[in-house]
């Protein structure tokens, strides 16, 4: 599988000078998803927001800052990381808003677009302002709307006092859906008007349909939306956060071949010095390109002496080694997420990677 020329150009220096695992991001291609998705604004009335859990480097958010997409905080570190990056880059945050409990401690001095309380509590909190206020709501999923059509941790249940005491509020105008793990685009648009019936009667100037988007095409993901759009009207924002999305294809990890054993004939267990519980965390990797591997069925494990620390089972065909690009011993990983260094860190004796940006940052 072909990779980046900016990534074949770092690594060379990388595996003359190698310590510690890398992961390599490629900024120019997170910059093209970027784009592709930005041009759905203006066309379906949505905006694109960075959820900035997902991975807060300054180089990240800097580029997010240039690209103008708005941004997703969590607590106050967080929204002194945007601002920064953005004021390093002479803009300011193009859209902001607040979720998560943490955030309560920033309300007071946060000139935000929207904030998103998780409980009633928090509303003595946010001070008088010209920002949205907004609730936010776990969807639960189609299959267990009917037994319970919402559900939140935060203790905002839709009938309940709380819920009726935000709603009531003239500020409030957003509804705010978080759910884990990957999404259909259907599951997204179906969750889009559960929470539109959710404020009807209640005039919502912002419906986020949150994060775990899939590894779509971009048209896909402007179909959907303008499906969604036709449902909806003209005066509410949808606001997205792709979470994963961006990083599609930009990702990667270099390591080395600490051990082979051979469980079976054809098959080997190969111990990497990337750690899937310290490095790799929320990514479904695949050997692109390796120096080493033995062909037939192989399990790839991390160092660590947890049980859980492994990194998937694969196929290794004839003639997978690639002299001219990785010397004896080192392998390249793809499908990388953002996520991965977020949870980036060291454990049991193992070293944290080196985060590595390639490309036009």
């Amino acid at each position: 599988m072909p990779v980046p020329e900016s990534l074949v150009r770092a690594i060379g220096p990388l595996v003359r000078t190698y310590e510690r695992p890398c992961l390599l991001y490629d900024a120019a291609a997170i910059r093209t998803r970027v784009r592709r998705l930005r041009r759905f604004e203006p066309l379906h009335g949505c905006r694109f927001l960075f959820a900035v859990k997902a991975c807060g480097a300054p180089w990240l958010l800097q580029l997010m800052s240039e690209e103008g997409v708005g941004f997703d905080v969590a607590n106050k570190a967080e929204l002194g990381a945007v601002r920064a990056a953005a004021a390093a880059v002479g803009t300011t945050p193009a859209f902001l808003s607040i979720s998560g409990p943490a955030g309560a401690e920033i309300l007071g001095d946060a000139n935000v677009d929207v904030v998103y309380l998780d409980g009633a509590g928090q509303l003595d909190l946010v001070p008088e302002g010209e920002m949205v206020l907004g609730l936010r709501i776990s969807s639960q999923g189609e299959e267990a709307e009917a037994a319970a059509p919402w559900q939140s941790r935060f203790g905002v249940l839709p009938g309940s006092p709380g819920f009726a005491r935000v709603t009531s509020d003239p500020r409030f105008g957003a509804l705010h859906c978080h759910r884990q793990g990957k999404r259909t685009l259907e599951e997204i648009v179906a969750t889009g008007l559960s929470l539109s019936r959710l404020g009807e009667g209640r005039p919502l100037r912002y419906l986020n349909l949150g994060g775990g988007l899939g590894p779509y095409k971009a048209d896909r993901i402007g179909a959907a939306l303008a499906l969604l759009r036709t449902h909806l009207p003209g005066e509410t924002t949808i606001l997205i956060e792709p979470g994963s999305h961006w990083f599609i294809g930009a990702g990667h990890a270099l390591g080395r071949i600490l051990a082979v054993e051979p469980l079976a004939p054809g098959v080997h267990r190969v111990t990497l010095d990337l750690s899937s519980d310290c490095h790799l965390r929320w990514s479904d990797v695949v050997p692109l390109h390796a120096n080493g591997l033995p062909p037939g069925r192989v399990l790839l494990v991390g160092p660590t002496c947890h049980e859980g620390d492994m990194l998937g089972a694969f196929e290794v065909p004839e003639g997978t080694a690639q002299p001219d690009m990785l010397p004896p011993g080192f392998v390249l990983l793809g499908n990388v997420d953002g996520y991965s260094a977020a949870w980036n860190h060291g454990f049991n004796g193992i070293p944290a990677a080196n985060v590595v940006i390639h490309g036009n940052a």
